[in-house]
């Protein structure tokens, strides 16, 4: 190996073994084919926190060994606590997981092959947010002598000179130079500037361990933000003889900083505004593992929002981030530590820093200092130490000391971010700093700055708004921070306690015109503190974990991005798909100045921005949801712009139903050098083309030829689905998959598929690289598994359509609304809806709740007054909503509704208190100051309570928070129940609950209140019922007392005359009981006290009372009645041989009840019942008297079975079982000259053991269900009915309408009920055909077993679709129509031309049309023919409508102008890709066009040949060199200008 440093990440191998443990434990383990750099939590998104200790190993070989020779084994970072032996020899050991760290192992080296094992000990939890683990960055093993450059020895300082005058006005540099040894020999140095051209060159003789070089350079270029301009130094050391002892290369640039407490930053003397953002360091899907082009996918992201500055929080980043930075021009605050000497997490950092801290400054400072990016090192974020005590203060100086050590040439200054400002301690560590980072304390810079002038302000983190991407929770004005999907609003009304919203915070730090900028809570997602929620990971970021961007990266980019020249709009929500009438906030952000709304043909005023000012940084509308209008906001450069004179306009329509699949790589080919990545975004498009947003479709990857699926995300903190399987679901219609190369170069081709949408492919180039990739590795056997699930054809829920009669108010004459539901897409997997009734701030209410739903309509009631909000969820088969869909209603006239105080009442719904109070999030109270009363009316406590649990937050230092309970109002004349002690439990940020005994049983319906006496956080209260079936009741306590004469004393009913009734209701003996004691007193000697016990209606509860009488027919073979078994009451059993032949001596008669087995009483006696004989012995007997004790066994049996067990289980019921069980045509086929005589037939011990068993539902994975033409085609595997019998029939339940069903009774009447025998052994395959159905249709099926007695099964619902309905298509575009305002006669188009529908001629279409702006023209439809007339000179868009039989329809649009003057001009297809056509009705010739982008600036300056054809008057130009956008098209012709709009795509 030739002296140099390779890349030394292939081959290595990988085991996992319990924290902690030793070599030992590596003799049976497995060794995994793993690729460095690797994170071995990432494959298993459910333990993405769990302990381990990770094992790397790594053979090679070493020819031969020079005495001369020296081996550096390099690592970047290794996630942590790690020791790395060699040949069995520990060479070192390294505890931060962040830092870099070297170790020269020559001395454990030998010649021929050589062990490297590195043992990992990851014990978690270790920080707040999610490491890694493992060898997560590169490996490098630097090969030189003995006497060489240390790793990271050269420092180079480089500044305007202002020492010695006779290099005024140069640039001095100083580079010094750290030796392995003494040395005697040369240093040879070679600048070259950003060109590669040498800008200095020196060669001088150094003789010692170290060396300080000094040169001059005149004007170099310098490395800002604009232009970051990088030199290069090359430093190679020499021995005197000539001989090359090593070389090392560096980058570094030229740039001043100052820090000033009034200008704020300075670089190269102009003052920059920080627009930065925090970083962790994790790469989404790819985990904790670095790779160059996934962070430079990330800054450029950044860069591309306006971003200007990095804070690596809050740890050293990789040295790909620092060189891309470098590059790209991005400042860095480099940070180092997340905790001191006191811990955050129990195995965290704070084990280590007391003895590494130096060690881990100086590698982190070395290794950094030249980078001209960096600016600043933080040496700590949100440090308690510096809080608590006085040390915290001593620690920051001895980190700064540290820091002053290994950059004493001050290439940055220290700095740190804190959250503790408010308080002294904190403040003097600012103090000695002097720039200080502050996390959200905005509030307190005017204040600091000036009582201290000197400091030099910034926020070190900002905002904090949390937002899942595409997510939007309404309304606006409404702080939603928690939501029962477990998203947070993409519209930025969620935001967390302690921070602000972007455009708050952006006010706050441009009004502080001293600060030096602010560093916003987060630029990325980053897996863990999925704040406010216990999900996978964070909700702060701009942009989520797979690079989409939310809706605030819009924000940020239109006040930060000043140099982005092109006008955009940016609209929040960003797709148009909700319920018809439901209000919708619109939030525009845009770098114009002002902006219009046009929806449903009016234009609203226009909204002024000013991006400096707080209230005016975006746009906000808000209107009604209406499915065909689609909603416009149109930017202008100024207030004078007329409304045709804009410069871009958005534009939202309603998708159609999800259709096909698009794929979009940010590069069509890679190089195939095992590490290069392209980046795919996965969308879903409706028939049109249209991106639908909202889509959720699980999506399949197959991957082919040179590259591989290197990880799948979506950004849904929500989801689990593994980053490294094969499938994954859209999210807010996006998904991205990562294709890594390999070392093959070709195509690689990716499909992308879903169940039932068109699939889609693309083709990505690998190409070879400039040199042949070294040490790297391709794994594709034995690699270290990730966790995966199969890929199953679900469709999801995307949207539940809510739609009623419009008006959303209840009253007294109308408190219920029937609301329709119809899920989309209509052949979804999942059909179950749940419903809530909650305020805007999600809080559950009781005043309106759904009554009823039948799988399409609800029955909403309301029960008060007020507004709410009517939830409609779909969970998609998991354990949280999906989809949740809303209206809004108000209802008055009611009165106020009483509250439930067994189900949690939120606080935020409380009724009166003493002063306002503040709602925060998830329902809760916050903001106390002072004694408040919060009070609740009507509270129906029914049969009463002694029990209640509050929802606290208590943060308060230890000290126990009084709450105190009154009955009425505190204030005025309430009764004082108790006071509740609320322990200490963090409640910072939200309530915890806890519970409390009552002194005394509440019951009836009170008003009550709380006091509340300081700060806290009251999250509400819920009581428990008390019950009191298994306690000790007082007399008193009763629920009813009535009777001839009687006194309650306290508690108990005295003086008790005749007939006093003491009742006590709602008691529930689920659990049984034998015993009941009662307590009292009585003069008399005896005294009868009657126990009675009824259920809610009345009936007898408890054990079976009284019995049934079984008699034997008797053996006269007459059909005379024979007492006592005629007697009505008696059940009287006839006797039958084996056989089932009657036996000739039994009676038979109309009067029989049953017959049983009783033996033939001549012939073998094998045929008779053994049984007592009448002298006290056995024998064999036959007759009815041998039959009617088989029925006495049976009934008995039953009575075991449910006399006791089964409450209601009365002697009525046993008989009816009984004699029902006879199985009379069995008995009367064999009998046929008995029918009628032998009762309900032979006794059936199966059927009265197992009447009512309920059989098992069919399993819904065994059927199959294909839909055809006019009927289906079904089958599944046969349950289980009892015992190991199985179902013997079905009944198949169908009907158009959707519903869900958990019984029987659930299904809808309007359901045709289909039933089939069925002979199928238990587990076999039944099979049925359901004839008679519509083609085209969607059925709902349900599949219910039935036991013999037909007791039904759950019904296995699921549906069908038969005959696929083709939808209709808009095929070829309408052109637009010219007409003149005389013309009386108008213009026919045949909409036939335009639109096809492939079930045609069945499937008939039928159109409507409708324009955009009426009096313009007049239209009218007949049959397919279109009919236009002139009414005014104007412009309109006309929307066509072809709808099947169906209801399926397809859209086309087109424009009419209507002109007075004679000449108009028509420019089509619009929008256009290529070809541009102009139509001239009224003229022909050669005419000049010109056409102007949005800017005003002229792009296209031609003639147009305008000859008339089949289309009229018609000429053509070329325009697909224009970029996508609006353009404005002028045309001269006959003296006069034709001005129209186009839209190019």
């Amino acid at each position: 190996m030739e002296k140099r440093t390779v890349l030394f990440n292939d081959n290595w191998k990988f085991a996992l073994t319990e924290p902690d443990s030793d070599e030992k434990a590596l003799q049976n383990v497995h060794w995994y084919n793993v690729e460095i750099p690797h994170d071995w939590l990432i494959g298993d998104t459910a333990n993405l926190y769990r302990s381990g200790c990770g094992w790397y190993e790594k053979r090679f070989s070493v020819d031969k060994l020079d005495p001369q020779d020296c081996y550096i084994l390099i690592f970047d970072g290794v996630y942590m606590d790690t020791t790395v032996y060699v040949n069995g020899k520990a060479v070192g050991e390294w505890k931060y997981g962040y830092t870099s760290f070297s170790f020269d192992i020559t001395d454990s080296l030998i010649e021929g092959d050589n062990r490297i094992l590195v043992r990992v000990n990851h014990k978690a939890p270790n920080t707040r947010w999610y490491s890694g683990a493992g060898i997560y960055r590169n490996v490098w093993l630097r090969k030189t002598s003995r006497n060489h450059i240390v790793q990271d020895g050269i420092y180079i300082n480089a500044r305007p000179n202002d020492s010695d005058h006779r290099e005024q006005g140069k640039w001095k540099v100083i580079i010094q130079t750290e030796l392995s040894m003494q040395t005697c020999g040369t240093l040879a140095f070679d600048v070259t500037d950003p060109t590669g051209c040498e800008t200095y060159s020196c060669e001088r003789r150094v003789c010692g361990k170290s060396d300080k070089l000094v040169f001059y350079i005149d004007g170099p270029k310098l490395w800002d933000i604009i232009t970051p301009d990088l030199y290069s130094l090359s430093v190679a050391l020499y021995a005197e003889d000539g001989t090359q002892y090593d070389s090392v290369q560096t980058k570094f640039g030229f740039r001043t900083t100052k820090f000033d407490p009034k200008e704020g930053f300075l670089l190269n003397g102009i003052r920059v505004k920080l627009n930065g953002v925090c970083m962790h360091h994790d790469l989404g899907a790819l985990g904790a593992a670095v790779n160059y082009d996934a962070t430079y996918r990330q800054l450029s992201k950044m860069k591309e929002m306006g971003v200007n500055a990095i804070r690596t929080s809050h740890n050293p980043p990789s040295k790909e981030l620092m060189d891309i930075c470098d590059k790209m021009g991005l400042l860095v605050d480099s940070e180092i530590f997340d905790m001191w000497e006191l811990a955050k997490n129990e195995n965290d950092y704070h084990r280590f820093f007391p003895e590494w801290y130096k060690t881990d400054v100086a590698a982190w400072i070395r290794r950094d200092r030249n980078h001209p990016s960096v600016i600043m090192w933080s040496i700590g974020n949100e440090i308690y130490d510096t809080h608590k005590s006085p040390r915290g203060l001593e620690v920051a100086k001895m980190l700064a000391e540290e820091v002053e050590k290994n950059d004493h040439m001050h290439n940055a200054p220290p700095t740190i971010a804190s959250n503790y400002m408010q308080w002294e301690n904190a403040q003097n560590v600012a103090d000695f700093l002097k720039i200080a980072g502050y996390n959200y304390a905005e509030k307190l810079y005017d204040d600091h700055h000036e009582k201290h002038p000197d400091w030099v302000i910034y926020g070190s983190e900002t905002a904090s708004t949390v937002r899942s991407r595409g997510i939007y929770h309404f309304p606006y004005e409404t702080s939603l921070l928690v939501y029962d999907d477990l998203q947070c609003s993409d519209l930025g009304n969620s935001v967390v306690n302690w921070g602000a919203s972007p455009l708050n915070s952006y006010a706050m730090d441009t009004a502080a015109d001293y600060s030096m900028g602010q560093f916003v809570w987060t630029g990325f997602d980053y897996i863990g503190e999925p704040t406010p929620y216990n999900t996978k990971n964070s909700y702060f970021g701009i942009v989520d974990t797979a690079g989409f961007e939310k809706d605030s990266f819009w924000f940020y980019k239109s006040v930060w991005d000043i140099a982005y020249e092109k006008p955009f709009i940016h609209l929040s929500p960003c797709y148009w798909d909700f319920n018809e009438g439901q209000m919708i906030d619109i939030i525009a952000y845009s770098n114009l100045p002002v902006l219009k709304l046009r929806y449903g043909g009016k234009t609203y005023d226009s909204e002024t921005l000013d991006h400096k000012s707080k209230g005016k940084l975006c746009a906000h509308f808000r209107v009604p949801y209406h499915k065909k209008l689609p909603i416009a906001v149109i930017g202008y450069y100024n207030e004078n712009c007329t409304n045709d004179n804009y410069a871009v306009e958005e534009v939202l329509f309603t998708p159609y139903e999800t259709y096909k699949l698009r794929m979009r790589s940010d590069k069509n080919e890679i190089t195939a050098d095992g590490r290069s990545l392209a980046f795919i975004t996965i969308t879903a498009e409706d028939i049109t083309g249209q991106e639908v947003q909202n889509a959720n479709n699980r999506i399949k990857f197959t991957v082919s030829g040179a590259g591989r699926l290197l990880g799948l995300d979506n950004g849904d903190s929500t989801d689990y689905d593994s980053y490294k399987g094969s499938h994954r679901k859209l999210f807010s219609g996006k998904l991205l998959a990562i294709i890594g190369s390999t070392f093959e170069t070709g195509e690689i081709t990716v499909t992308a598929e879903s169940e039932g949408l068109q699939p889609t492919s693309l083709v990505i180039n690998a190409v070879a690289p400039e040199t042949v990739p070294e040490g790297v590795s391709v794994v594709t056997e034995n690699a270290f598994p990730a966790v995966t699930t199969a890929y199953t054809k679900e469709i999801p829920v995307r949207k539940i359509e809510l739609t009623d009669n419009g008006t959303r108010k209840l009253g007294k004459d109308n408190d219920t609304a029937m609301v329709s539901v119809k899920i989309h897409p209509e052949n979804a997997t999942f059909r179950d809806i749940e419903f809530k009734c909650c305020a805007d701030n999600g809080v559950e209410i009781s005043f309106a709740s759904v009554t009823d739903f039948d799988g399409s309509t609800a029955v909403l009631k309301a029960f008060g007054d007020g507004n709410f909000r009517l939830r409609a969820y779909s969970k998609n088969g998991t354990d949280i909503p999906k989809v949740i869909s809303e209206l809004e209603y108000t209802v008055t006239g009611l009165g106020k509704a009483e509250k439930d105080p067994y189900i949690f009442v939120a606080a935020c719904l409380c009724d009166f208190s003493n002063v306002p109070v503040t709602t925060i999030d998830r329902g809760s109270l916050g903001g106390f100051n002072g004694r408040t009363v919060v009070g609740f009316g009507s509270i129906d406590f029914g049969g009463g309570t002694k029990h209640i649990t509050l929802s606290v937050g208590n943060s308060g230092g230890g000290e126990d928070y009084p709450v105190e309970l009154y009955l009425g109002d505190a204030d005025n004349g309430g009764e004082y129940i108790s006071t509740f002690n609320i322990k200490n439990n963090g409640g910072w940020d939200r309530a915890y609950p806890q519970e409390f005994d009552l002194p005394r049983r509440i019951s009836g319906i009170h008003d009550i209140s709380f006091v509340i006496n300081d700060s806290c956080i009251f999250g509400g209260f819920e009581f428990a019922k008390y019950d009191r079936t298994y306690a000790e009741n007082a007399a008193a306590d009763n629920d009813n007392l009535y009777g001839d004469d009687y006194k309650v004393n306290g508690s108990c009913v005295e003086e008790i005359g005749n007939n006093v009734v003491i009742e006590f209701n709602d008691l529930d003996f689920a659990d049984g009981t034998d015993k009941i004691t009662v307590t009292g007193r009585t003069p008399l000697d005896n005294c009868t006290i009657q126990l009675r016990v009824n259920d809610e209606n009345g009936n007898q509860t408890g054990p079976m009372k009284g019995g049934i009488v079984i008699f034997a027919a008797g053996n006269d073979g007459i059909s005379d009645p024979v007492f006592p078994g005629a007697y009505e009451k008696v059940v009287a059993v006839a006797s039958l041989g084996i056989d089932g032949r009657k036996v000739a001596g039994s009676n038979y008669g109309p009067w029989i009840d049953l017959a049983a087995l009783g033996g033939h009483a001549t012939g073998d006696e094998r045929f008779r019942v053994f049984s007592t004989t009448t002298n006290g012995g056995y024998g064999y007997s036959a007759g009815t008297s041998m039959a009617a004790p088989q029925v006495s066994g049976i009934a008995a049996l039953a009575v075991a079975a449910f006399g006791v067990q089964r409450p209601g289980f009365t002697s009525e019921k046993l008989r009816e079982i009984l004699v029902g069980s006879g199985r009379k045509q069995f008995t009367e086929t064999i009998n046929p000259e008995y029918a009628g005589m032998l009762g309900n037939g032979l006794v059936d011990a199966e059927y009265v053991l197992f009447h009512d068993t309920r059989p098992d539902p069919v399993d819904e994975r065994t059927i199959a269900v294909s839909g055809y033409r006019t009927h289906a085609e079904l089958s599944w595997r046969v349950p289980r009915c009892y015992l190991e019998r199985p179902v013997s029939s079905f009944d198949v339940y169908i009907d158009t309408r959707t519903f869900s069903a958990a019984t029987v009774d659930d299904i809808p009447a309007t359901a045709v009920r289909h039933t089939f025998a069925s002979d199928a052994g238990l587990g076999e395959t039944f099979a049925c055909r359901i004839e008679g159905l519509e083609p085209r249709q969607i059925y709902c099926l349900a599949i219910v077993g039935r036991s013999p007695s037909g007791v039904p099964s759950r019904p296995a619902v699921i549906s069908v679709r038969t005959g696929e309905n083709t939808p209709p298509e808009a095929t070829v575009p309408i052109p637009n129509l010219f007409l003149q305002s005389d013309d009386k006669a108008g213009r026919s188009i045949d909409l036939q031309l335009y639109f096809t529908d492939a079930d045609a001629p069945g499937d008939r279409l039928s159109y409507f049309v409708s324009p955009s702006a009426e009096k313009v023209v007049e239209c009218r439809v007949q049959d397919s023919e279109l009919l236009v007339r002139p009414c005014a000179a104007g412009r309109t868009t006309l929307t066509v409508t072809a709808r099947d039989l169906d209801g399926v329809a397809a859209t086309s649009e087109f424009q009419v102008i209507v002109d007075g003057t004679g000449v108009a001009m028509e420019l089509f297809p619009n929008p256009c890709r290529d070809v541009l056509n102009v139509r001239i009705p009224d003229a022909e010739g050669d005419f000049p066009i010109r056409l102007h982008n949005a800017a005003g600036q002229q792009v296209l300056a031609t003639q147009v040949s305008v000859r008339a054809g089949d289309n009229g008057n018609t000429g053509r130009i070329d325009v697909s060199g224009l970029s996508p956008g609006t353009y404005s098209c002028t045309v001269e012709c006959r003296g006069r200008k034709l001005n129209s709009h186009i839209i190019k795509r």
